[in-house]
């Protein structure tokens, strides 16, 4: 009988869920991915996690809990670098020794630790690590991994819209708002965590724009008018979102930008996008900070008055 893995639903699971999901299935192995967030998820991720901890962190802790007595083995990879010159957030670094110090009856953890910062060659000696522990060969190994690679770049190639980019009215109705929605993803697409901001905002009327909707070229041409180049890989992704935008107002109508309380380079990445909207002047930003006390009330109304704001810009033209 074959094992079975667990996945959390959290984090790093919304970049990379065809990817390792295909991989296990190609192994011929089963997959267990913990249920979407909900309360019960939130409340057991706080309580097992240090008061420091980010949101996204308490809940990755949560959906540990939420697995653990469901599962062979839970997928816990050490995310160094998946890419030269570029680093994963400390926290997801050390994610693995806050599940094995604060979570008591573990099943067997899979924690290979990727480190692409100096070569891709870096990540085999990671996948016979996880082969090893289900008792796969390595031709089997390579195998289900190219495989899964090969799903998850199309599936990911798919989510580009090239109309995201073109000037405001091609593609988009020109009567409602275009919104650029900015975040991680493990905060975007958890709908608990971010108490359904993408639907509200589509039921306000509102046409909306997520990253994976933008082309890597226009995230690293935004990046390329900073003045520094940024090391962490998730930073990144908003940063240079953010200065694409700047660069070109005539893209969309606002910036809404959604971060995670406690996380150390949301706040200063989020400092530095709020001092170029003030510096450019040419579009409208809303910073939204959440954490595990974040009610609906004031998110609404913060919404609510944005839009407003945008709305009245429209008018005026």
């Amino acid at each position: 009988m074959e094992p079975v893995v667990g996945i959390p639903r959290a984090l790093l699971y919304y970049h990379y869920n065809w990817l390792w999901e295909n991989f296990f299935n190609f192994l011929g192995v089963e997959v267990i991915v913990s249920p979407p967030t909900n309360k019960q998820i939130l409340n057991n991720g706080v309580s097992f996690s240090v008061d420091e901890a980010c949101l996204p962190v308490k809940v990755f802790m949560g959906h540990c809990f939420e697995i653990k007595d469901k599962v062979d083995y839970i997928f816990l990879p050490r995310m160094i670098s998946g890419k030269k010159r570029e680093y994963f957030c400390p926290k997801l670094m050390g994610i693995p020794d806050m599940v094995k110090n604060n979570l008591s009856n573990l099943p067997s953890l899979i924690i290979p630790t990727i480190d692409l910062s100096k070569s891709k060659r870096n990540l085999y000696p990671a996948l016979f690590e996880i082969g090893k522990m289900l008792g796969k060969k390595e031709k089997k190994i390579i195998d289900s991994y190219n495989k899964a690679l090969k799903i998850w770049e199309k599936e990911r190639k798919q989510k580009v819209l090239e109309t995201s980019i073109q000037p405001k009215g091609k593609g988009f109705s020109q009567d409602k708002p275009k919104i650029a929605v900015i975040s991680h993803s493990y905060t975007l697409y958890d709908n608990y965590m971010n108490m359904d901001l993408i639907k509200r905002l589509q039921t306000m009327g509102v046409e909306t724009i997520l990253p994976e909707m933008l082309p890597s070229w226009a995230i690293e041409k935004g990046l390329s008018t900073f003045n520094k180049r940024m090391y962490w890989s998730l930073g990144r992704r908003i940063m240079g979102s953010a200065k694409y935008y700047f660069n070109h107002p005539e893209c969309i109508d606002g910036i809404i930008l959604l971060v995670a309380f406690g996380c150390g380079p949301d706040s200063l990445i989020g400092e530095l996008i709020e001092r170029e909207a003030k510096r450019i002047k040419k579009l409208p930003l809303l910073l939204l900070t959440l954490d595990e006390h974040s009610g609906e009330a004031g998110l609404i109304t913060r919404i609510e008055a944005f839009i407003d704001l945008i709305q009245r810009r429209k008018k005026v033209g």
